[in-house]
């Protein structure tokens, strides 16, 4: 599939959502993660929606262009607590 010519008709998108705030000094960690059968991943875009931008660390378990499922793992900060949006854009799989 040639991700440059993908008609925008052909998209349909997926958001995953975390919140957490700041307790006892500690980070507060989840996997964002999901298989979306019978779809390839063709985008992403992960939102930390703090006015600041220093909403947490991210860090990505597994590649997800090209794939069905994705893994990312989010965290809050030690100081702070942090809230994230994740935005997944696919089309239907050739293959399925």
């Amino acid at each position: 599939m040639n991700f440059e010519f993908i008609k925008e008709e052909k998209l349909s998108d997926s958001e995953s959502h975390f919140q957490a705030e700041w307790k006892f000094s500690g980070c507060r960690t989840k996997i964002l993660e999901k298989t979306l059968k019978g779809k390839k991943i063709v985008g992403w875009k992960l939102k930390s929606e703090h006015q600041d931008g220093l909403g947490g660390f991210w860090q990505r378990k597994k590649p997800i262009i090209g794939t069905s499922s994705y893994s990312i793992l989010v965290s809050s900060l030690r100081t702070r607590g942090c809230n994230w949006k994740l935005r997944i854009w696919v089309v239907d799989d050739d293959k399925s």
